[in-house]
């Protein structure tokens, strides 16, 4: 076979030919782009998580302010009835010295609003370790979400039902008394032991109060959900940029 025959061109020559240098710079081109665009949407997605999670601890701690002064409030007002509870007062009405409590004082609302505090100010204070303390490598755990979720739906349940005991109880007024019943309901019973009406102020402020650790605690969780989408994202641009290159 003569030479000359070798060079004739065929048919699949374009494919079998390499690629032009105007092919390569437009592919290192679109490379370059792509890198560009993953890298900034992942800047976008870290800085939207930075702000989530600030946010998130600033309600951490809003939640455990209300939190502790719900525990402070509660104990308080069962100090004061334990102290009082044999003090005699000087109705306004009649003039006759009476007993500063009834007889029967219910305190079980007091002992759960209690309990739903120190339940709340320990998920707190573990999710604060958490999101800014060092064992933050936690949050890279597989069961980690699914603890934070029950956790926040825990203390919503324990505050829940707080409230609802809390005011129910409440309710039953002259049939069932407890220290929030009574308090509101003789406010200008005064002794050397105990005032009624600073005592209802407060008692007031604990329920609004536990309402509001609820409505935090939800929007928590809520942000923590969001957050973790945003973990995933971040994950996915980490695949592209190993396969694509460094951003």
């Amino acid at each position: 076979m003569h030479s000359s025959q070798l060079n004739l061109p065929t048919a699949y020559e374009p494919y079998s030919r390499p690629h032009s240098a105007e092919h390569d710079a437009v592919h290192a081109e679109k490379l370059r782009q792509q890198r560009i665009t993953t890298r900034n949407a992942k800047q976008k997605e870290e800085r939207s998580k930075q702000v989530l999670d600030s946010v998130r601890i600033v309600l951490r701690l809003l939640a455990l302010a209300f939190a502790i002064s719900i525990i402070g409030v509660q104990s308080h007002v069962a100090r004061v009835w334990d102290q009082s509870r044999d003090e005699t007062v000087q109705n306004p009405q009649t003039g006759f010295r009476m007993r500063a409590w009834a007889a029967q004082m219910d305190l079980w609302p007091t002992w759960v609003n209690i309990g739903a505090g120190v339940i709340a100010s320990a998920i707190h204070i573990s999710s604060l370790i958490t999101l800014c303390g060092g064992t933050r490598a936690l949050r890279y755990i597989k069961l980690y979400p699914w603890v934070v979720a029950l956790t926040s739906i825990f203390s919503i349940v324990a505050w829940i039902a707080a409230v609802v005991y809390y005011k129910v109880d409440n309710a039953r007024g002259k049939k069932h008394w407890d220290i929030w019943s009574w308090s509101c309901t003789h406010e200008t019973w005064n002794s050397s032991k105990v005032s009624f009406e600073p005592l209802c102020v407060e008692l007031n402020y604990s329920f609004y109060a536990i309402i509001i650790a609820a409505v935090i605690e939800i929007t928590c969780l809520i942000l923590f959900f969001i957050s973790r989408s945003i973990e995933k994202k971040q994950r996915r641009y980490r695949q592209i940029v190993t396969v694509t290159g460094s951003a």
